[in-house]
């Protein structure tokens, strides 16, 4: 029996949205992996001509034990200040969640046809930026 005013709404008929919607398992989002998918990305690659990022020894050393001969810069270090320039990479969901998106556009590249050159013009990534949605609705 329908009480007046409420509608019946069919769940069983097909509903085309203009989105998907999928449920990824928790290791996709995982912050390490997810950091590491960041750096790799040929966005910071693009910047390196012009500005590179290079971190003596890991940190900090006393003057005394520097070695001017065989500074050890990493440029996997200076990628990742590259990188937290531009998202915030304290925040631990917001890093895992952009790895997941990066893991499902590798897995869909990987999928798409293998007929052309380059696997890479499929879902590229060009740029990275931070957004809030505060204030949104």
């Amino acid at each position: 029996m329908q009480s007046p005013g409420t509608e019946i709404i069919d769940t069983s008929s097909t509903s085309y949205l203009p989105y998907q919607i999928d449920v990824r398992p928790s290791q996709e989002f995982s912050f390490a992996n997810a950091m590491s998918k960041l750096v790799a990305l040929e966005i910071a690659s693009k910047h390196e001509q012009d500005i590179r990022f290079l971190v003596p020894h890991a940190g900090l050393v006393d003057p005394d034990q520097l070695d001017v001969e065989c500074l050890d810069f990493t440029l996997q270090e200076g990628r990742l200040l590259h990188m937290a320039g531009s998202i915030e990479t304290q925040n631990s969901v917001t890093v895992g969640c952009a790895g997941a998106i990066i893991t499902h556009l590798q897995r869909r590249r990987a999928t798409m046809s293998t007929s052309a050159n380059s696997t890479s013009e499929y879902f590229p990534i060009n740029s990275i930026d931070m957004l809030s949605l505060s204030g949104t609705m």
